[in-house]
């Protein structure tokens, strides 16, 4: 999971914000070309973004994140 966390961390603090979406986040969130249970992306995902957004200071970057963790 860790893993998986930070992979989707460094899309939501590096990419461009016209890049990032929920799907690239889910994307991010296989391994070994399986798609793990929602329960398991969700939390994930929600991980990232919190972790995401304790280092982020613009708070339009800090919206769009918050729209990845809504879809």
């Amino acid at each position: 999971m860790t893993r998986s966390v930070s992979k989707i961390e460094a899309l939501l603090l590096e990419e461009p914000l016209d890049s990032l979406c929920g799907a690239s986040a889910v994307y991010l969130a296989i391994e070994n070309n399986l798609l793990p249970p929602f329960e398991y992306v969700r939390g994930v995902i929600d991980r990232a973004v919190n972790s995401s957004l304790l280092k982020i200071e613009s708070n339009e970057r800090k919206t769009k994140i918050l729209e990845v963790l809504s879809q």
